[in-house]
């Protein structure tokens, strides 16, 4: 199932690639999750920015019609979709030194069922290998998964080389 997201107003390149990481979503070809869901680009748009112009992109631009966000005990902004069908996607940095970009950003893709049917372990394997490749050499990416309440959570951890 493809989403489409329109953007109400006028917002800087980095802002629209922080928002296109959020809105690329919904797999419909396995082989292009990876890059459907993680991307080289996005990771740079997102390492790119200090605590300040994260929480101002994600807390003040809301440019998509299903975003919520809010701050965590750390102070940073969670940006949380949630889709029609259900689905979720969580993403938040985390910013040792709030002048500087994030140490890691974490990502997670909830999908409950029939939508995490899709998702058995090799499904996973692949989309996570996929990505880890993808995100090379200027990212490393670790992923895991847990099946929660009939469906299934994906995470992801993109961290600098």
């Amino acid at each position: 199932m493809n989403k489409i997201f329109h953007l109400d107003f006028k917002i800087q390149h980095r802002e629209l690639l922080i928002f296109s990481v959020l809105g690329l979503l919904f797999l419909t070809n396995m082989g292009n999750a990876a890059d459907t869901i993680l991307s080289k680009d996005h990771a740079a748009a997102i390492f790119a920015m200090n605590k300040s112009e994260w929480n101002n992109s994600v807390l003040e631009n809301k440019t998509v019609q299903v975003q919520k966000s809010d701050l965590n005990a750390q102070g940073i902004a969670r940006m949380q979709l949630q889709y029609e069908n259900g689905a979720l996607l969580h993403v938040i940095p985390e910013f040792e030194d709030p002048n500087h970009g994030p140490s890691r950003i974490n990502v997670t893709l909830a999908m409950p069922t029939p939508m995490s049917l899709m998702f058995d372990e090799d499904a996973i394997r692949k989309i996570t290998e996929q990505a880890a490749l993808e995100m090379l050499p200027e990212y490393n990416l670790l992923g895991s998964f847990e099946n929660v309440g009939g469906g299934v959570a994906l995470f992801f951890v993109i961290i600098e080389n």
